[in-house]
């Protein structure tokens, strides 16, 4: 674990989670990894780790943070009008 890690670890650890939003450890691990491997959000880092928990094969993002991520198709919604425009 690299220090960026165990710090992105400590944030989730921090987050209060409500009845409509909990966190399952698994998630919140890859979650932290994610976090401090890609330096996505907060937000982002759970939700891409909730899509490649649940083996989703893609995910759609409006946001230009995500790179490649091994395993799941990342789906740009502004590349996806694009292509559909032209």
């Amino acid at each position: 674990t690299t220090p960026a890690a165990a710090a992105a670890k400590n944030c989730f650890r921090r987050l209060k989670v409500t009845d409509t939003s909990i966190v399952i450890p698994l998630i919140a691990q890859l979650a932290a990894e994610l976090r401090a491997e890609r330096n996505l959000k907060v937000a982002d880092a759970i939700q891409l780790a909730t899509a490649i928990t649940h083996n989703a094969t893609a995910f759609l993002t409006n946001d230009r943070d995500f790179g490649d991520i091994p395993g799941i198709k990342i789906l740009r919604l502004k590349d996806l009008m694009a292509s559909s425009e032209g």
